[in-house]
C-alpha cells in the first residue's frame, strides 16, 4: 500500500473511532501492524498528527462555544474554564509522566490487547450494574381518536429522570388573536378547529410568559434548545369574544395541536410569531380549556 493511500486509511479510522467510547490510538497501531507499514513514517508522530486533525474538528465545531468561553474569561466570568481545566489537567499529567512508556512499551501489543480486555470489562460491569429499569407511565395518545392513552413501558437507563412540570390534559385551546391564521396553518396537518358562536365567560388556564431573547451557551446545548419564551399557567377566568377560534384536543393531531399552541413548545405559534404578542404584554392570547364545553360548531 502506497503512503497516500495508508495516510487517508487511518485518517478515516481516527476519524471513525475518536468520538466512540473505544481507542483510537489503539486502532491506529493495530491496523498499521496489520498492514505492515513503516513504523517510522505512520508511528507515533503520525498518530499525534492525526489527532490534531480531529481536535481541530472539535474546534471549528464548538467555535461559538469556544468563543463564549473566551468572553467569560474576560468577563472573569471563570467557572466552567476552570472546570475544563481541572478535566484536562490529569490527561496532561499523566501524558508527561508516561511520556516514556506512551512511546515504547504501551504500544506493544501485549500491553495493547490487555488494555482492550480491561476496557470492555469495564464497559459491561458499568452496563450491569448502574443500568437502572423501572417502570414509567408515558402520556402517550390514542392515533386514531387522539384520545389521551398513558402506556405504562419500563425504562432502562442508567441516568435518573425527574419531571420539573406536569401539565394537565386540555380539552382544548382557545386562542383570542389571529385566529384565521391559526386555523390555515394546522389545516395544513388535518388539524381540525371551530369558531366560538357566542360570547360567553369561562374558566381557563392562562400563560404569563416571560421571553428569553438570546439564546444562552447553556440553553443550547439543553433538549429544548431553540425555546424562546418561559411560562407560568395560572387559573383564570375570561370573556370569550364570539368567533374566537377554539381547536379540540379530540382529534388524531393533538400532539400537533399542543406543540403548536404550548407557547414554550419549539417552534410554537406564539414563539415564531404568528400568534403575535406586544413587547409589554405578558398574557399569551391562547388558553387552555380544562372543562368540556360544546360551545363552538366546526368551522
Amino acid at each position: 500500500m502506497n503512503d497516500l493511500a495508508a495516510a487517508a486509511l487511518l485518517g478515516i479510522v481516527q476519524g471513525l473511532t475518536e468520538f466512540l467510547p473505544v481507542s483510537s490510538t489503539v486502532h491506529l497501531v493495530l491496523i498499521s501492524r496489520a498492514l505492515g507499514l513503516d513504523p517510522e513514517r505512520f508511528g507515533l508522530s503520525f498518530d499525534v498528527a492525526l489527532h490534531l486533525g480531529t481536535a481541530l474538528a472539535v474546534l471549528l465545531y464548538f467555535a461559538r462555544t469556544w468563543l463564549e468561553l473566551a468572553s467569560d474569561v474576560l468577563h472573569l466570568r471563570l467557572r466552567m474554564p476552570l472546570l475544563i481545566v481541572i478535566g484536562t489537567l490529569p490527561a496532561a499529567i499523566a501524558g508527561v509522566a508516561l511520556q516514556s512508556q506512551v512511546e515504547g512499551m504501551f504500544r506493544a501489543s501485549a500491553w495493547i490487547a490487555l488494555f482492550l480486555i480491561i476496557g470492555s470489562v469495564i464497559f459491561i460491569a458499568a452496563e450491569r450494574f448502574t443500568l437502572a429499569r423501572r417502570p414509567l407511565e408515558m402520556p402517550l395518545m390514542d392515533p386514531q381518536s387522539g384520545a389521551a392513552r398513558p402506556t405504562s413501558v419500563t425504562l432502562a437507563d442508567s441516568r435518573t429522570l425527574t419531571a420539573i412540570e406536569h401539565r394537565e390534559r386540555p380539552h382544548g385551546y382557545l386562542v383570542l388573536r389571529e385566529g384565521r391564521a391559526v386555523a390555515e396553518r394546522l389545516a395544513l396537518n388535518e388539524v381540525r378547529a371551530c369558531v366560538v358562536e357566542a360570547a360567553c365567560r369561562i374558566a381557563v388556564e392562562a400563560y404569563d410568559v416571560e421571553r428569553l431573547g438570546a439564546v444562552s451557551r447553556r440553553r443550547s446545548e439543553s433538549i429544548n434548545p431553540d425555546q424562546s419564551m418561559r411560562v407560568a399557567i395560572r387559573p383564570a377566568t375570561i370573556d370569550v369574544p364570539a368567533g374566537a377560534l377554539f381547536v379540540p384536543m379530540n382529534q388524531p393531531a393533538a400532539g400537533i395541536v399542543a406543540a403548536a399552541l404550548e407557547p414554550d413548545s419549539p417552534g410554537s405559534y406564539l414563539g415564531v410569531g404568528i400568534v403575535p404578542m406586544d413587547d409589554g404584554e405578558s398574557e399569551a392570547p391562547v388558553y387552555r380549556v380544562m372543562t368540556d364545553l360544546p360551545f363552538c360548531a366546526p368551522r
